[in-house]
C-alpha cells in the first residue's frame, strides 16, 4: 500500500481501502463500531461571531474554526506532557502563552496555579477562550488577540515581565512556522525575566529512507499520460513539492538519523527586523548533515523528515518532556516526504549521506537537499530544491 493512498491520484477516483485477512476480517470490519468524524462535525458549528463574519474574515482566520483546534485537545500524550510541565515548573510563576488557541493549556497553567497567565493568539478563537475561562471562574488568566511583535496588541502594564514563555514553536521542518518563531523571539528578548525559560525549548529533525514505488507511479509517472495527453512537464513541479502524511512502517528502509538539533536560545533575531516583510528570515535558517544506514535490500524513492520537541529544564527536571515523533506512529506533527531525483537501489549496510538546509520564506519554506550514494549499482550525487507550504 502506498504511504499516501488517502490523497488519491490526480484525475482518478480513490479506490476503496483494502481489508486484509479475507472474509473473516471483512466481517469483523463491518461489525466494528463506526467512530464519528469529530473534526467534520465540529467544523459545522458556527459561533455567533462566525455567523456575522464576512467570508473574507473567516478565510483569513482559519484557526478560529473549532475543527482547527480539536486535534490539540484530543492529543492526550501532548496534553499529558504539558500538564506535567505546568504543575512541576509553573507554580507561582508569571507565564506568557503564545499561540494559545482555545486556551486549554493556558487554563491548566493558571490552575497550577501560576501567579498569572497572559495568553495571546492572533485568532479570534481567544474570544471563546475568554468566555470559557470566565465560566470556569479562572481569574488569573488574561486573553489577548493580536501580535505583540507586530504591535497589534499590547501587554497590560501590570504584566510585562515573565518567568516562563509557553510556545509550541517547532513545526514539520523545525523553523518553518516563521510567524510563531518571530513572535517568540521578540517576546523572549523583550519580556522574559532574567533566568526565565521557554517551554518547550528544543527540537530535533530526523530523516529516514522510504521505498514506495506505487506512490511514485501514482504521483510522478502518472503525468506521462493524462487522458491521452503527455503532461510530463508537471513532473518537475510534483517532485519539488514535499508531501505531508503518515508513513507505514513497512516502507521504511533505513535507520533514522538526526540531522538538526536546535535550542531556541541559539536563535538570534535582528533588532531591526522588518515586521511587515515575512519573507526575510535569514536568522531562522537551519541546516545539518545526515547519514542514514540502509537496513535491507530495496529501492529508495523518498527521504522522509519528522520533527520532535523537547522541554529541558535543568533546575526543574520534573518539568521535562518529549513530544517524540516517528514514522508510522501517531505524531504531534506530520512527517514530510521529499522525492529523490532518481530511484536509488540500495543494499543492507549502504550509507546514504547528505545535507539539508531549511529557509522559511513566509508561508513557503525552501528546502535544499543534497544526497550522495555509492555502491556496486549506482554512483549518485544530487542537489534539489523543494518548496513546502506551511
Amino acid at each position: 500500500n502506498s504511504f499516501c493512498t488517502l490523497l488519491g491520484t490526480p484525475g482518478t477516483e480513490m479506490p476503496p481501502k483494502r481489508q486484509g485477512g479475507g472474509s473473516a476480517a471483512r466481517a469483523a470490519a463491518n461489525l466494528a463500531p463506526r467512530v464519528p468524524f469529530v473534526e467534520a462535525n465540529e467544523s459545522l458549528r458556527a459561533t455567533e461571531e462566525e455567523r456575522s463574519a464576512t467570508s473574507k474574515s473567516l478565510y483569513g482566520d482559519h484557526k478560529a474554526r473549532v475543527s482547527a483546534n480539536t486535534h490539540h485537545i484530543h492529543d492526550r500524550l501532548r496534553l499529558r506532557a504539558y500538564t506535567a510541565a505546568v504543575h512541576a515548573g509553573m507554580r507561582g510563576k508569571r507565564v506568557l502563552h503564545l499561540g494559545c488557541g482555545m486556551g486549554l493549556v493556558s487554563m491548566l497553567a493558571a490552575k497550577a496555579p501560576a501567579a498569572h497567565v497572559v495568553a495571546v493568539d492572533t485568532s479570534t478563537i481567544v474570544n471563546a477562550a475568554r468566555v470559557v475561562a470566565a465560566d470556569n471562574k479562572i481569574a488569573n488568566v488574561t486573553f489577548l488577540q493580536g501580535s505583540l511583535h507586530e504591535g497589534t496588541v499590547q501587554l497590560p502594564e501590570a504584566h510585562r515581565e515573565f518567568d516562563v514563555i509557553l510556545c509550541e514553536w517547532m513545526s514539520s521542518f523545525v523553523t518553518n512556522d516563521s510567524a510563531s518563531l518571530r513572535e517568540l523571539l521578540f517576546c523572549r528578548d523583550n519580556f522574559l525575566a532574567a533566568g526565565g525559560t521557554v517551554c518547550p525549548n528544543k527540537a530535533e529533525l530526523s530523516v529516514v529512507g522510504i521505498a514506495d514505488y506505487q506512490y511514485k507511479c501514482d504521483t510522478v509517472d502518472y503525468w506521462d499520460s493524462v487522458y491521452g495527453f503527455n503532461m510530463a512537464p508537471m513532473k518537475d513541479l510534483v517532485m519539488r513539492e514535499p508531501t505531508g502524511c503518515p508513513i507505514p512502517k513497512h516502507l521504511i528502509k533505513s535507520k533514522p538519523c538526526t540531522t538538526i538539533s536546535l535550542d531556541v536560545f541559539d536563535l538570534k533575531q535582528p533588532k531591526d527586523l522588518d515586521v511587515k516583510d515575512k519573507t526575510k528570515n535569514a536568522h531562522l535558517v537551519v541546516e545539518g548533515d545526515f547519514e542514514i544506514n540502509v537496513t535491507s535490500k530495496s529501492t529508495l524513492h523518498f527521504l522522509t523528515f519528522y520533527v520532535s520537541g523537547q522541554n529541558r529544564q535543568q533546575d526543574c527536571p520534573a518539568a521535562n518532556f518529549d513530544l517524540a515523533s516517528a514514522p508510522g506512529a501517531a505524531n504531534p506533527w506530520s512527517e514530510v516526504s521529499a522525492a529523490l531525483p532518481e530511484a536509488l537501489p540500495v543494499f543492507a549496510g549502504d550509507v546514504v549521506s547528505g545535507h539539508v538546509r531549511i529557509e522559511p520564506k513566509g508561508n513557503d519554506t525552501e528546502i535544499t537537499l543534497s544526497v550522495k550514494l555509492s555502491n556496486d549499482l549506482i554512483q549518485h550525487e544530487s542537489t534539489t530544491v523543494h518548496h513546502f507550504q506551511y
